[in-house]
Formats: C-alpha cells, structure tokens, sequence
C-alpha cells in the first residue's frame, strides 16, 4: 500500500482511493467490500509446479521407479499477522512447505492421484492449517506417454 504524501489516502490496486476514516466509516455504513466478510479468508499463498517424486501409479512398471508430480498449490490463510508483523516468524514459510511436501511424498506409495491428492490435503491442514487448499496434481511421465500436454486431478477443500 502506498499513501501520498499530505493527503494521507491510501492507493491500493482496483480499488478507488480512500482515507482510513473513510474505510472506517464505509464499514460501519455496512459497505464491506474492502474488509474480508466475517469468518471468511479471502488471503491464499500459492506454489506452482513444485517438483517431488513418489511410488504412484497402478500398472506394474509404475510400481518400480519413483515417478515426478508436479504440485500447483493454493493454501487460504488469514494473512494480515504475517502482513502487520512483516516477519517470517509470522508468516508461512514456503521453503518448510515445500520441504515437508517433498519428504512426504519420497515416502508415499499408491496407485491413484486422487488418493495422494486428498493425504496432501490432509497433511497441508494438519501442518499448517490452511483453511482452505486448492491443489492440481499433474503426472508427467503418464501425460507423455498418453501424448499430451497434461494428465492428473485437480481437488479444492474448505475447512471453514
């Protein structure tokens, strides 16, 4: 956010300049559109394309070689702590996400996406308490030889 200098208005993208009184006063008038609605987190960190490896895949020659996901990652937060604090003590840090990704999906084995799509979600809540995740999960070596651009399973979870 950047505010000019003696007019004290604050300019933020897409939304028309105003005061602190005037956001202030435009809540208390019932105008919410510059305040997230109640309960409701409107904030996500994402992380696209993470790269891990994991047993996965139900025909035989899958079975035998660690495979590359590709994770695309969209974790709801309430990020106005990290954002007053302006430390990563308040944040969510994305090396420590992607590292516990990485180290728990070296030690996964199943056959279906579908299944390694919902234990990272559940993983994802219970080490972090995303409120809300977004996750696609792309398989690389089955989409070339299916000779297409992209193959996997895309799950969307609300913990609210």
């Amino acid at each position: 956010m950047r505010t000019q200098r003696g007019g004290e208005r604050a300019i933020r993208p897409g939304i028309d300049i105003v005061t602190a009184g005037e956001l202030s006063q435009g809540c208390e008038n019932g105008d919410h559109r510059l305040a997230p609605a109640a309960g409701k987190v409107m904030d996500q960190i994402h992380i696209d394309e993470l790269r891990v490896e994991a047993v996965i895949g139900v025909y035989d020659w899958e079975r035998e070689l660690k495979q590359q996901l590709l994770l695309t990652i969209a974790l709801g937060f309430d990020n106005r702590a990290a954002a007053s604090a302006g430390t990563l003590d308040a944040s969510h840090d994305y090396a420590r996400i992607c590292e516990t990704l990485r180290e728990w999906a070296a030690t996964w084995q199943g056959e279906l996406l579908e299944a390694f799509a919902e234990d990272s979600c559940a993983l994802l809540r219970e080490r972090f308490g995303a409120s809300d995740i977004d996750l696609r999960v792309d398989k690389p070596l089955a989409a070339q030889k299916l000779g297409c651009a992209r193959v996997g399973v895309r799950v969307r979870r609300s913990f609210g």
